[in-house]
Parts: C-alpha cells; sequence; structure tokens
C-alpha cells in the first residue's frame, strides 16, 4: 500500500516521532525480530505492544 503523509496507514491514528534509548544488543534483538517479520522496528514495537506479536521466551 503507498503511504501518503498524514494519512494513517495500518492504525486508526497517526505515528508521532519517539525517542527510546537501547543497549545494542537489544537494537539488534529487535532488528532481527523485525526482518523477520518483515516490518519495520518501529511497527513490531507498535504490535508486541498492542499484543498482536508474542515473542516471550525470546532474547
Amino acid at each position: 500500500m503507498w503511504r501518503t503523509e498524514g494519512v494513517p496507514v495500518d492504525w486508526p491514528e497517526l505515528k508521532k516521532r519517539r525517542n527510546l534509548i537501547l543497549t545494542d544488543t537489544c537494537w539488534e534483538l529487535l532488528q532481527k525480530e523485525a526482518e523477520q517479520q518483515g516490518i519495520s522496528r518501529s511497527e513490531f514495537i507498535e504490535r508486541a505492544v498492542r499484543g498482536l506479536i508474542d515473542w516471550s521466551g525470546r532474547a
């Protein structure tokens, strides 16, 4: 799906830029998990926090 600035695509609201401070290990694990799902790190966090990805027991 083509993305248009200012128009939500996956969620009923727009995302906003945030800042996280993570260890290198966490960042690499996050990248690996996101790549396996075929999504961005941002989208992986969004889905995981919403309970749409079960990543318990991974690390």
